[in-house]
């Protein structure tokens, strides 16, 4: 069960870093990424995944979702 708490935390951050890499830093998307990234460090940091491949992984998303913008 810890796992999938691990993994939502991991979601909200990755998410959190697209939403910054396709709005463009705001308000609002920096307080989404800092609340991500501190649930993230508080709940799920300890799981061996670097926070580089999460934050890479952001960045692959939102790569994907203007692919699809494009089409």
């Amino acid at each position: 069960m810890e796992n999938v708490e691990v993994d939502r935390y991991e979601v909200e951050l990755r998410e959190a870093t697209a939403n910054i890499v396709s709005g463009g830093v705001t308000v609002e998307t920096l307080s989404r990424y800092s609340k991500a990234y501190l649930h993230w460090f508080e709940e799920g940091g300890y799981n061996g995944k670097r926070l580089s491949t999460i934050i890479q992984e952001g960045f692959d998303v939102a790569e994907e979702l203007e692919e699809k913008e494009g089409t």
